[in-house]
């Protein structure tokens, strides 16, 4: 009684990193609307002047570097999910197989 082992591939490997461009490219465009109502309000804001104004300016400006530094976070994060979801989808598209096979004589 003969075996052999083998690796059996259901589907070819496919590169399904561009999953995550959706997911990109809404972030990139919540951190442009971020970036274009910060100007607004600093446009707003700019012939006025006071302690509140100061204050609102600073928090302002902090905030939307907050928020720039979590978006380029999560940007990363959308890379590196998409290619361990690729990785983890061709893993289940494989499986090892056991073959087990008699030999038997061929009479004429």
């Amino acid at each position: 009684m003969g075996l052999i082992y083998k690796l059996h591939e259901f589907e070819a490997e496919k590169d399904l990193r561009y999953k995550a461009d959706l997911f990109k490219n809404l972030l990139e465009q919540m951190g442009a609307l971020g970036v274009e109502m910060t100007k607004l309000v600093n446009q707003e804001l700019e012939l006025s002047s006071g302690e509140l104004i100061a204050s609102s300016n600073e928090a302002l400006l902090k905030h939307q570097v907050k928020n720039d530094a979590i978006i380029a976070e999560q940007l990363v994060a959308m890379d590196t999910i998409a290619y361990q979801y690729a990785h983890y989808i061709n893993d289940l598209n494989k499986q090892y197989i056991t073959l087990r096979y008699e030999d038997q004589e061929i009479t004429s």
